[in-house]
């Protein structure tokens, strides 16, 4: 193990911490009397698609990740390389099926390709057995997660 190998583990957690703090305040049960509403939006076509549709493959990708990164920890490289090639397909599948105005900028298609690569090193990574390589191209996927996301959010806030 290089001298890196325990700072980018420690980053990888800490990113997955914040990650996971924000999944469980959003699914966190409702006050009394709070209503449980479905944002509604539209696509390109007219479409109206609801939030909860729109965050399915989110949410099946979050939890890809945070399987891969148990997995990580416990160095089950088996593990890792079948969920890794899960959460791409789950990118591929919501890449496709998704249609809004985010999807049509060049720099989702850049994170989009980014979140590829990093995803097909971390199958490689994990496939050669090397923790150090796999850790890294997960924290690449984590860094092209939170830079796509907060594209979207800056576009659903305009």
């Amino acid at each position: 193990m290089n001298k890196k190998t325990p700072y980018i583990l420690i980053a990888v957690a800490c990113i997955s911490a914040f990650a996971l703090n924000g999944y469980a305040e959003k699914n966190a049960p409702k006050k009394k009397g709070q209503k449980n509403a479905t944002v509604s939006k539209k696509d390109k076509s007219g479409e109206t698609l609801s939030e909860k549709d729109r965050d399915f493959w989110m949410q099946a990708k979050l939890l890809k990740s945070q399987t891969i990164l148990a997995a990580l920890t416990e160095g089950d490289f088996k593990s890792v390389e079948k969920n890794a090639r899960a959460l791409r397909n789950f990118g591929i599948l919501e890449s496709w099926l998704r249609n809004s105005p985010e999807t049509s900028q060049s720099e989702y298609k850049a994170q989009l390709n980014k979140f590829e690569f990093a995803n097909k090193e971390l199958i490689r990574m994990a496939e050669d057995k090397n923790a150090d390589g796999a850790a890294t191209a997960f924290a690449a996927i984590t860094i092209t997660c939170v830079k796509c996301h907060k594209l979207i959010r800056d576009v659903d806030e305009k």
